[in-house]
């Protein structure tokens, strides 16, 4: 019946109701008498039902216009009965209906078939299906229209049969192919790389290739390297990277990897520039060694930043020199935890009057007993009241006196409590009176009833109304000698607890004056065994305060001294 079907009667409504026996009878006459509109409406069973010979019958209008869905029910046989004619008909569309395995399914010759404007169809896992002999069948104009999705799909098995032509095709986009594929790369592979092609590489890219590979490039193409390729360069293929490009990296080897920094043969070292010198990050600077690092000339460590004098490692500074140590000067500030901790005495000797001045306060809270008195008086002079804190207790303790005289009033004021709290008796004997004056509650309120005995009578009265600050062990040390020297503000300022602790002895030595001036918080803290020092002249001076003294001292009180008081 379909023999007596004349297919250009059969309207748009009657094409979809064709049932696939009266398709499968269709001669290839009346399959390639189908218009684009006919074609474009037949269903996916009818297209299933196809022969090979029908399909290679369709119109190049009639497949021009098939969606990607009806491709898509192709067999792979029937994908193999596309002539090239066709498949030269297919846009974007008809091509990204191919599946994987109609993909895989087509020759060399279909694939060279496919226009341009098909190839760009072309979906990602449509061409990581490609095999290498598909991919080498794709003409150069086509490679030139693949998109970077598409260049990054070609497998690492497909790439081997990527042409030269292909490779300088794809220019700038080869920073697309993937990792697989860029390890697959041969030699002449790489070298077909246009200077685009070799810019665009990623990241990742530059991190694959060996050293034959680097070898390679061009130096003029090195140069032309961005910093993020030149950090990709991996250890092992540093070793490839001869002192002719070294030096054309110039300042951009400050972008070396930690790696490929460690694996800086000597050679390779002495090749950098001064400019690639002083590009060194404070990572590249920290890897090297010390023999690195002490082969390099003053001039060049004179030339290194704040920064990468900071990242100069304990180990490497073993190999600094005392002529790169002054050469440092006040950079010395700049100079790590551990590298501080591995100077040597030399070292620190060799430091400038500025170095020392320079030095933060961490680094001072690092220096051993051993280093501080390496220090000259006069370094000590200029050290301010953040540096003078920072000296660990420990340290503190090998303060001779005349170091201790030479800092500064300013920089008494840095002195911590815990540093006040170590300090002996010699050595805060030391300490001048009007620096003793210029001392706060907190640091007088540190020094211990050991160092206390050292407190002069003339610095007993510098601390005049602070005096109220002193510990409860510190007040107990007190002599009666020092007690007797306290200014009528600083027995004014002794708190409650304090008086309380004072002896017969201590209390007696107290000038009348002064105890007259006590308040009634004071007088009630007498306590009862110290009531026994009041004097009847003090007993008289307390005058109408008596009444505050407590209970205890009150009981306590003798005759003699009960008789004392005055009306």
């Amino acid at each position: 019946m379909s023999n007596n079907i004349n297919v250009s009667t059969l309207t748009t409504a009657d094409i979809p109701l064709l049932v696939t026996a009266i398709i499968r009878d269709f001669t290839t006459a009346q399959i390639a008498a189908l218009s684009s509109d006919q074609t474009s409406l037949l269903t996916s069973n009818q297209i299933r039902v196809l022969s090979t010979a029908q399909v290679a019958s369709l119109s190049t209008d009639g497949v021009g216009v098939l969606t990607s869905a009806q491709v898509g029910v192709l067999s792979t046989t029937q994908v193999q009965a596309l002539t090239t004619s066709q498949l030269s008909a297919f846009g974007s569309v008809q091509v990204s209906g191919f599946t994987t395995a109609g993909i895989r399914a087509l020759s060399t010759s279909q694939i060279s078939g496919i226009s341009s404007a098909g190839v760009v169809g072309l979906g990602a896992s449509q061409v990581g299906v490609l095999t290498s002999v598909q991919i080498a069948a794709v003409t150069t104009d086509d490679v030139a229209v693949l998109s970077s999705v598409q260049v990054g799909s070609i497998s690492s098995a497909a790439i081997a049969g990527v042409t030269t032509a292909q490779i300088a095709a794809i220019d700038e986009l080869a920073g697309n192919l993937s990792t697989a594929a860029t390890r697959a790369f041969n030699s002449a592979q790489v070298a077909a790389l246009t200077t685009d092609g070799a810019q665009s590489l990623t990241s990742v890219q530059v991190g694959l290739l060996t050293s034959v590979q680097i070898a390679g490039v061009e130096t003029v193409d090195l140069a032309v390297l961005s910093s993020v390729q030149v950090g990709a360069i991996s250890s092992s293929a540093i070793a490839g990277v001869t002192t002719a490009q070294i030096s054309a990296i110039d300042e951009l080897a400050g972008n070396l990897s930690t790696g490929a920094t460690r694996a800086l043969t000597s050679t390779q070292v002495a090749a950098l520039t001064t400019d690639g010198a002083q590009s060194l990050t404070s990572v590249q600077v920290g890897l090297l060694n010390s023999v690195q690092i002490g082969g390099m000339e003053t001039v060049d460590v004179a030339a290194l930043n704040s920064v990468q004098v900071g990242a100069i490692s304990s180990s490497a500074i073993a190999g600094v020199t005392t002529a790169q140590i002054a050469a440092i000067d006040e950079l010395a500030a700049n100079l790590s935890t551990a590298a501080i901790r591995a100077l040597k005495s030399s070292q620190l000797a060799a430091l400038t009057t500025d170095g020392a001045a320079s030095l933060t306060s961490t680094q001072v809270g690092l220096l051993t007993s051993a280093q501080v008195l390496g220090f000259e008086t006069a370094d000590v002079s200029v050290l301010s009241s953040a540096q003078i804190g920072a000296i660990s207790s420990s340290a503190i303790a090998g303060v001779t006196t005349a170091q201790i005289s030479a800092i500064s009033s300013d920089a008494v004021a840095g002195l911590t409590s815990v540093q006040v709290r170590s300090l002996t008796s010699s050595q805060i004997a030391a300490v001048t009176t009007v620096d003793v004056a210029a001392l706060s509650s907190v640091q007088i309120g540190a020094i211990s009833s050991s160092a206390i005995a050292g407190v002069t009578t003339a610095q007993i009265a510098a601390l005049d109304e602070l005096a109220g600050n002193l510990s409860t062990a510190a007040t107990r040390a007190l002599t009666s000698v020092q007690v007797a020297a306290l200014t009528t503000d600083g027995a004014q300022s002794l708190t409650s607890v304090q008086v309380g602790l004072l002896t017969s002895v201590q209390i007696a030595g107290m000038e009348t004056v002064d105890v007259a001036a006590l308040n009634s918080v004071q007088i009630g803290a007498i306590s009862s065994s110290a009531i026994a020092g009041v004097t009847t002249a003090q007993i008289a001076a307390l005058d109408e305060l008596a009444g505050n003294l407590s209970t205890a001292a009150t009981r306590a009180l003798t005759s003699v001294q009960v008789a004392a008081l005055t009306t």
